[in-house]
């Protein structure tokens, strides 16, 4: 099941030139003007296992010289029932990918985190949340 998958940090269910084409899109992306000749996941964390599902991700952009850049993604997914649309990444078997940070639900997940330093374990390592002292506070999130 696609929802076991997402919570198992398995994001290889990301469609390509979708992912291609998000990433592109984006205004921190600094290789637009760059040939893209392929992108995938390399490792994925798990932030949050139910509806909506929250995950950080790092994503490999290959161009056509041979380099290559990495990027932290952060991703939400909702059944595709809820008709989310905002920062659609694309759908897979029930489930929309979207840009996490177009969610205030999960924005206030991602202040928490930091503000609560949690650690998270990732295929391939550790993924510390921290905040400068004084700058983010838990105060008024929801839990």
């Amino acid at each position: 099941m696609i929802g076991e998958r997402i919570r198992a940090g398995d994001l290889d269910l990301l469609n390509e030139e979708r992912l291609i084409d998000f990433v592109r899109n984006q205004r921190w992306f600094g290789s637009k003007s760059e040939d893209i000749v392929a992108a995938h996941v390399l490792d994925a964390a798990m932030l949050r296992g139910e509806p909506p599902m929250f995950a950080s991700a790092v994503a490999e952009i290959r161009f056509q010289p041979g380099t290559h850049e990495l990027y932290q993604l952060l991703l939400g997914f909702r059944p595709d029932s809820e008709g989310w649309d905002d920062d659609r990444i694309g759908e897979s078997d029930g489930f929309t990918a979207y840009d996490a940070l177009a969610d205030p639900e999960l924005a206030r997940v991602l202040v928490r985190l930091m503000a609560d330093q949690v650690m998270v374990e990732a295929g391939e390592g550790l993924l510390e949340f921290r905040a400068v002292e004084g700058q983010i506070s838990g105060e008024g999130l929801d839990p």
